[in-house]
């Protein structure tokens, strides 16, 4: 099943696209009929269509507080910063318990550098939700950049109270350093120092560490001077990014917080949301199956898949999605037909021929699996190909040809399965020579054939 999510996510990262630019406009729109009324022009046709969508849904319901607030999110995540400030705005004032409006309205307002209006629309989202972390670490770092270090402090102590404990420490740590407190900024950054690996702590930690004319605990070079401040879990802004269109920004980010262990339900999370609001869209139906996939919704899988081959018929990435789980369940003749089809439209694609070769494997056809997995090493070299190659061949008792794909396997990604001890095993069996030159001939030709 692990060739599955790997299946997916690489379709998820090859149709990554580039996003849109920002678009100016009046910051002065008055009521919710100059939203309404917004025409979206010089735009990509995709992210016009989207946002005309979403105005018709605040046309048809203007005083839903709810769709405005959506409709903001998405001009925000589109665009439109100044329009979006209205709709939260106008969201917030037929809702005024929602703390998430007001919450947003405090993002756009520090992104114009207008923090004591954010920090003024932070406390209104606060004091609907006082419990929600990251409005105190914003509202601390909103504070710190107007040098009201006494409220930023108490912000980042309400911040730790609420679980997020390491970033206000962060936060603390700066304060004492534009206190000129650097031996304090220092005690405190340096425990966290061995156990977090971030270019923001390092720096803090350089800082500290020169001005008390310390040697540094990093080398200069070793620090990234470009990176940004540590970040922190914000499911607020993960829904939001939910609502850009030219996707590639929340792709990315579904991507890298799925490689975080301790991020993947944020990055869950993020892909429900996007794939609640844009079916339609191709890549972001990729990113879902693979979500499915690594959360082992199987079932949910099947009948996704189904749907996307019908509405993406020349999308092999589905078809071969669907094979592999059948494999995966044990329908491999199943798979096979489906692996076929797919090949005989496409003759190139790589992947399909190496599935095709591990399910005759599991069919104890080892003569079509070699050659199905000889195509596709053929079509593009890789550790897997030769990896089932090893096998296959080790099936047949062919054991130079079984040692001499699995060392190559080795090769090219030792850490992949169980390959190094395959590797070991075969050359026992082997009649491969252990002089180094003569096994390197040896492997050649067995490859080259």
């Amino acid at each position: 099943m692990k060739s599955l999510v790997k299946t997916i996510a690489a379709w998820v990262i090859l149709s990554l696209v580039s996003g849109c630019g920002s678009n100016s406009e009046n910051a002065d729109i008055g009521d919710v009929t100059s939203l309404t009324t917004l025409a979206f022009v010089h735009v990509d046709p995709e992210v016009q269509a989207f946002l005309t969508r979403k105005q018709t849904e605040v046309k048809r319901k203007p005083t839903d507080a709810k769709l405005l607030g959506e409709f903001g999110m998405a001009l925000e995540m589109n665009g439109y910063p100044d329009s979006a400030l209205r709709a939260y705005q106008l969201a917030a004032n037929l809702d005024p318990n929602a703390p998430e409006w007001p919450y947003y309205e405090s993002m756009v307002l520090a992104a114009k550098g207008s923090y004591e209006r954010a920090i003024a629309a932070m406390d209104r989202s606060i004091a609907s939700d006082a419990d929600y972390g990251p409005a105190w670490i914003w509202k601390g770092r909103f504070h710190f950049e107007l040098n009201e270090l006494g409220e930023a402090e108490a912000a980042f102590d309400q911040a730790a109270d609420n679980g997020f404990l390491i970033t206000a420490e962060v936060g603390k740590a700066q304060i004492m350093i534009r206190q000129e407190d650097y031996q304090a900024a220092l005690d405190s950054l340096l425990p966290m120092q061995s156990g977090i690996d971030h270019a923001h702590i390092d720096r803090l930690i350089a800082t500290a560490e020169t001005k008390l004319g310390l040697p540094l605990s990093k080398k200069r070079e070793e620090i990234d001077e470009t990176g940004g401040e540590i970040g922190f879990p914000d499911p607020r802004s993960f829904t939001k990014r939910s609502f850009e269109v030219s996707i590639s920004a929340a792709l990315t980010a579904f991507q890298r917080l799925l490689s975080m262990s301790e991020r993947r339900e944020d990055a869950f999370n993020l892909i429900d949301d996007l794939y609640d609001k844009h079916p339609h869209i191709e890549r972001v139906a990729i990113a879902k199956a693979q979500s499915l996939s690594e959360r082992k919704e199987y079932d949910h899988l099947r009948m996704m898949l189904r749907d996307a081959m019908e509405r993406w018929p020349n999308q092999a990435a589905f078809v071969v999605g669907l094979a592999e789980l059948e494999i995966a369940e044990g329908n491999t003749r199943e798979a096979l037909k489906t692996l076929r089809q797919v090949v005989s439209r496409n003759d190139s694609y790589q992947w399909a021929f190496l599935q095709m070769g591990i399910a005759h494997g599991h069919l104890g056809e080892f003569d079509q699996a070699i050659a199905s997995l000889k195509r596709a090493n053929v079509l593009r070299e890789g550790v897997q190909p030769h990896y089932y190659l090893g096998h296959a061949y080790a099936e047949k008792r062919e054991w130079d040809s079984a040692f001499c794909h699995m060392r190559r396997a080795e090769q090219l990604d030792a850490d992949f399965m169980d390959v190094r001890d395959h590797a070991q095993a075969l050359a026992a069996m082997s009649n491969v020579s252990e002089d180094e030159e003569a096994r390197e001939a040896t492997c050649a030709e067995v490859l080259s054939s």
